[in-house]
């Protein structure tokens, strides 16, 4: 139960420090974009969604929930044999281009690997083009013990 509160607790933290960077908006009544549907019907709607105020890129997305979500990439590994950054760039292949990201394989180097209580982990990535950095490009995804994203924030 703690581990839950700690895992809330840093993603909630994020999102407050990315308020404070720029605009966003939890705009409820924006049509969410199929990828982002997608997400929020594996949620059983219970997803937490919140768009950037300028571009209209998804900014963050949690499951509200204990279990998160596997992207179909990752349903096709086997995720014991993989690594996390492996699976949370999957998560990425499949939805990055939510979040603004044109080619999770090309597009994002690992900057960080964390692991956390109870076999959960938060993978750090820098968004690059052509191996440069991008300012400020940066997403940042937590996955469970079996790897499923219950939090993805950022922007590209």
């Amino acid at each position: 139960m703690i581990g839950a509160a700690q895992r809330t607790l840093v993603c909630v933290m994020s999102v407050i420090f990315l308020f404070c960077l720029r605009g966003a908006s939890a705009d409820s009544t924006k049509t969410p974009e199929p990828l982002v549907q997608q997400l929020v019907k594996q949620t059983g709607g219970r997803a937490r969604i919140v768009y950037h105020a300028k571009t209209g890129k998804l900014r963050f997305f949690s499951t509200q929930g204990n279990e998160g979500v596997l992207a179909e990439s990752a349903r096709k590994m086997d995720l014991r044999a993989v690594s996390v950054d492996k699976s949370a760039r999957a998560f990425l292949a499949d939805y990055g281009k939510a979040f603004g990201i044109a080619d999770a394989e090309k597009n994002l180097e690992v900057k960080r690997i964390r692991t956390v209580a109870g076999g959960r982990s938060v993978v750090r990535f820098q968004q690059v083009l052509e191996g440069i950095p991008v300012l400020g490009g940066e997403i940042i995804v937590h996955q469970d013990e079996r790897r499923g994203v219950t939090c993805a924030l950022g922007e590209a």
